[in-house]
């Protein structure tokens, strides 16, 4: 069957619309962190409303990848290639990261009305993309919901206290300094190389990591057995 990795987006994106409390946790959670930071006149509201996209979009792709351990090597089993199954997820953790981006850049523009809306926008969807790289490695390293939605959650407060020279080493880092006002403008051009190379190494580094556990291992053949023997 041609363009199998099409059919797996598809499926995952299916079973994703079906969760409606998932739908709702997704859209809430970053909602009710930039709202309330908002509502206390913070200056960092956007800030905090852009890690709270980056942390549904992470714990989304941690999900869908751990969700899939027990199917994967069935799948490959049947005739799927590895690549084809990462394919199909990343199609369908990109198409959901990008539409949570456009709703939320459109309500924190309009709430908070930034000085830099481009600047704004922008952060939201590189951060959004980031995470998918960084749900996928935390998936790739900590094949355990527990264990994996603690990391995200103590990976992604981290990043408010972080100092500067350990912090541009973050994949985080280009979309947070770009909503950050107590600062002069930034390079946004570097910015978004900066988080894109992030997102290229976190991807290859979890897809390498993912593989290991669903190739399979060719079959021993079996030795001729002589006539009339057991």
């Amino acid at each position: 069957m041609k363009h199998r990795w099409l059919t797996v987006a598809a499926l995952q994106g299916r079973d994703l619309a079906r969760r409606r409390m998932v739908l709702l946790v997704l859209v809430g959670l970053p909602l009710a962190w930039y709202a309330s930071s908002a509502a206390a006149g913070l200056d960092y509201a956007v800030g905090s409303g852009t890690l709270g996209v980056g942390w549904c979009v992470g714990a989304t792709a941690l999900f869908t990848v751990l969700g899939g351990r027990s199917v994967d090597p069935r799948l490959v089993q049947a005739g799927y290639r590895p690549w084809e199954l990462l394919a199909g997820r990343l199609l369908m953790l990109l198409g959901t990261a990008l539409v949570l981006a456009a709703f939320f850049a459109a309500v924190m523009v309009a709430g908070s009305r930034p000085d830099r809306p481009g600047a704004v926008a922008l952060s939201i969807v590189l951060i959004a993309v980031v995470s998918i790289g960084v749900g996928l490695l935390v998936a790739a390293l900590l094949p355990r919901e527990l264990e994996g939605t603690l990391l995200l959650i103590a990976f992604v407060g981290l990043q408010i206290g972080i100092p500067t020279a350990v912090a541009q080493w973050m994949p985080y880092y280009g979309p947070l300094r770009m909503t950050d006002t107590s600062l002069p403008p930034a390079n946004l051009a570097l910015l978004t190389a900066h988080a894109i190379a992030c997102t290229v190494v976190l991807v290859l580094a979890a897809g390498a990591l993912w593989y290991r556990r669903v190739r399979l291992t060719p079959a021993a053949p079996r030795r001729a057995e002589m006539p009339g023997r057991p």
